[in-house]
């Protein structure tokens, strides 16, 4: 009986320390990310992180586009830029990504793309609002300046108003996305940051 005793201990104290070594796959992010194009084939792609101190300490993560997929995983979280090397950048955007716990799905393009977890489906959101609301704003923009190059100033005048009065409309909307996602989580800390009240 004592010798069972023993080894049952011993065998919990075995798989303890087991678990304690492979870590907490609880917090564990995995980022899935997938091109589209041909040429990133074998190309490194990058996980920087965007605050100096989170570089200094997790350091900037890469690793090669195979079968045009590629791979992250960790366990601390962060904001974070997905970019391809600099040299076959070029047709590519840079995807912001929360590495928070669970599975992040990307796809890099020319418009890239993210979500699978919380924090980055509301990036996604607010990426796609932002967006939109950016070419709104250019072409109104582009507009008010030809009216008055036209010497249409007060048709001019009131597109510039307009925009204005649509400026205010983005920014409480970036600020609203923003807090789809509680307080103290990195998505809302960083959207918030661009757009102070």
């Amino acid at each position: 009986m004592k010798m069972r005793k023993h080894i049952l201990s011993t065998f919990l104290l075995i798989a303890t320390l087991f678990s304690s070594c492979i870590g907490n796959p609880q917090n564990e992010y995995v980022i899935n990310g997938k091109v589209t194009q041909a040429r990133l084939e074998g190309q490194r792609v990058f996980l920087v992180p965007i605050v100096d101190s989170i570089k200094e300490s997790v350091g900037v993560d890469s690793c090669v586009i195979k079968d045009m997929k590629f791979q992250f995983k960790g366990n601390t979280e962060y904001v974070a830029d997905i970019r391809i090397d600099w040299h076959v950048r070029y047709g590519t955007q840079n995807l912001l990504v929360i590495t928070e716990p669970g599975t992040i799905n990307v796809l890099i393009d020319s418009t890239s793309i993210g979500g699978g977890t919380p924090q980055n489906e509301v990036m996604q959101q607010w990426k796609d609002f932002a967006i939109s609301a950016n070419r709104t704003m250019s072409a109104k923009a582009m507009e008010a300046r030809a009216l008055r190059a036209n010497g249409d100033t007060v048709a001019s005048n009131c597109l510039r108003d307009s925009l204005r009065q649509y400026r205010q409309y983005y920014m409480t909307q970036c600020r609203r996305i923003a807090k789809l996602s509680p307080e103290g989580t990195n998505a809302r800390e960083f959207i918030l940051s661009k757009y102070p009240e």
